[in-house]
């Protein structure tokens, strides 16, 4: 199927007819149906960033129902304090609930066959439809993690399952940033915090990353770089006088800018530390060799990288 060229009516309404044979006991079509719903879900970032961002879930659990078939007993206690923190007062009986998610994504260790991506932004596995050992007529549900980490253990308990039956609806969306539903830690305690925007979304997709970057500041502002590994990292011509190429994200109070370097000259040793004095010059006066973009113009330029 060549879900790059539908349209989001077009897809939406693949999901729903492969979600309805999911649901089925039409087991010729079962597991073929759920793997395409995953990889619909999986491959939108890379196909349609600039028109889809989220994925929207409804469902309508049994707060009350033993899910001892479910993996973890579906961890229906965290779920239910999930619930309890964000408001909704339907904790016994069936809860009708939305959840609005960031776009999910798993590349291998290879991306195009030549360059490696490392494990840490290699994958962002929040939510998939999931195959298990169960004495259940259809064997698969939801994994849904509620917790936005990037580390994902299927054991986490931030992990909440959903049977098949539960779920209304799995649709891909374009929301605000202020859409996305709140995460839930429970590592020390239980607690709600916001998501990061979509916009973050995409650049950790693209390998830019907080984890990755050192100390640099420019006037107080966090660098993004991108993992050293990647097609976007910066690189140093060590001529003389050397230049720097690549790119880097400087993230403000407005939102993310993303600065394109082309053979710019550099003064200090270290690629992180140059990136920062340049992009701090360029702020006071243009430098030739500098592009900067903003909002969509970064999606739509780093659409254009490997």
């Amino acid at each position: 199927m060549d879900t790059q060229s539908m349209s989001l009516e077009e897809l939406n309404g693949t999901l729903e007819e492969r979600l309805q044979i999911v649901k089925s006991h039409d087991f010729r079509r079962i597991n073929a149906a759920r793997e395409e719903i995953n990889r619909i879900l999986y491959s939108a970032i890379k196909e349609h960033p600039l028109t889809i961002n989220a994925v929207v879930i409804n469902a309508m659990p049994d707060m009350n129902r033993e899910c001892s078939d479910l993996p973890n007993g579906g961890n229906r206690n965290t779920l239910r304090a999930y619930l309890k923190a964000v408001g909704n007062q339907d904790l016994e009986g069936l809860a009708a609930v939305e959840f609005v998610e960031h776009l999910p994504f798993s590349l291998g260790r290879y991306l195009g066959g030549d360059w490696y991506r490392p494990a840490r932004s290699s994958e962002y596995r929040n939510l998939e439809l999931v195959a298990f050992e169960s004495k259940l007529l259809v064997p698969f549900g939801l994994r849904l993690d509620i917790s936005g980490g990037f580390y994902n253990d299927p054991n986490d308990p931030t992990n909440v399952y959903f049977l098949m039956e539960e779920i209304q609806g799995i649709r891909l969306a374009k929301v605000e940033d202020t859409r996305f539903s709140q995460k839930f830690g429970t590592i020390y305690r239980e607690s709600l915090y916001p998501s990061h925007t979509a916009l973050e979304h995409y650049l950790i997709y693209k390998t830019f990353s907080p984890l990755m970057s050192p100390p640099a500041q420019v006037d107080g502002d966090k660098l993004w770089l991108p993992s050293c590994e990647s097609t976007l990292a910066l690189r140093t011509d060590y001529g003389h006088p050397r230049h720097l190429s690549g790119f880097a994200v400087q993230i403000t109070t407005n939102g993310p800018v993303l600065y394109e370097l082309n053979n710019v000259m550099q003064d200090h040793i270290v690629e992180e530390v140059a990136a920062s004095q340049i992009i701090a010059v360029h702020q006071e006066r243009p430098l030739q060799g500098v592009k900067t973009y903003a909002g969509n113009q970064i999606i739509a330029r780093l659409r254009q990288t490997k």
